[in-house]
């Protein structure tokens, strides 16, 4: 399906799409959410009506739209989201670490959903592409949640490689990853370099799956389609963290399985804090910043238990 361009109305437009925030007032029809609940929202809104939503792909809804970028997002005092998206966490909080770990549930979400349509197992041999939020919850998932017989990833950014590093086997720079002649069972593309699909394909084993999560608005070309046929190997794209990922990855977090917070390498905090992101918007750079999860607190009251 093909959506309209997007537009941006000419006041501009709120962004930030993952979160955690506390219910201040609710409609007077709502009954599943109160004052003072914390609740994660979901990045994608899907109207819950069309044939995806009905047949349970509620990430390919025909009318979706995205959080922060389609509508207002997060980076603001008060957000005004439909109850629809909104995941209740407040058995688990317990303190101001908690919500720091579950402000990143949405991408732990994602990356579940990737591990899961990869058909991860015990003896899997995963290989992701990037050490950014998404890749590196999915290198933490395969270790703690999947425990998958060998877990390597490829970051160019150094410091991302040092906090990924004790959930996995191996991690590379892209340099020496292609003098590696490993085989894999499950690759995950969540860079944003879809060549890397192409580029590292011969080494995908016999049932492999691929899912592609970054987009970089290039296309994807496969050279060895002989090799996909003969080993019926499966590529896929994996989109959000609809259809019941949230929960999972809370009650992952609950169990105690799940130390979300340890690949979370700054939290900002303080006076002003919009105007501090403003600041590190407008210096750039953010892409190749030696950061693998920022959360900016923009109200240090929520945070006193």
């Amino acid at each position: 399906m093909l959506s309209a361009p997007m537009e941006i109305p000419l006041a501009g437009r709120v962004i930030g799409h993952e979160g955690i925030g506390k219910v201040e007032a609710v409609g007077s029809q709502i009954s599943q959410f109160a004052p003072g609940d914390w609740v994660v929202p979901a990045s994608i809104w899907n109207c819950g009506q069309c044939q995806p939503c009905l047949t349970g792909l509620e990430n390919q809804c025909e009318i979706s739209r995205l959080l922060g970028l389609e509508f207002d997002g997060l980076f603001a005092n008060t957000a005004d989201l439909p109850p629809s998206m909104l995941l209740k966490v407040s058995d688990a909080v317990g303190g101001p670490d908690d919500v720091v770990a579950l402000s990143a549930l949405e991408p732990v979400a994602t990356a579940l959903q990737a591990c899961d349509k990869t058909q991860m197992h015990e003896h899997s041999r995963v290989l992701i592409f990037g050490g950014g939020p998404i890749g590196a919850y999915a290198a933490m998932l395969a270790r703690c949640s999947y425990s998958c017989q060998k877990i390597d990833l490829v970051e160019p950014i150094d410091k991302r490689r040092q906090l990924v590093a004790s959930w996995c086997d191996e991690v590379y720079s892209p340099g020496q990853f292609a003098q590696s002649d490993q085989y894999y069972d499950v690759m995950i593309e969540a860079s944003g370099d879809v060549d890397n699909i192409n580029r590292h394909f011969l080494k995908m084993a016999a049932g492999g799956h691929i899912a592609v999560l970054g987009r970089c608005g290039r296309s994807l070309s496969i050279d060895h389609v002989d090799h996909m046929i003969t080993n019926g190997i499966t590529v896929q794209g994996c989109r959000g963290q609809l259809g019941g990922y949230m929960q999972k990855a809370l009650e992952l977090y609950k169990s105690g399985s799940l130390p979300i917070a340890s690949l979370i390498s700054e939290v900002v905090a303080g006076p002003a804090p919009l105007e501090r992101l403003q600041q590190i918007l407008i210096a750039g750079g953010y892409g190749q910043a030696a950061q693998c999860k920022r959360v900016l607190v923009l109200d240090a009251a929520s945070l006193r238990f």
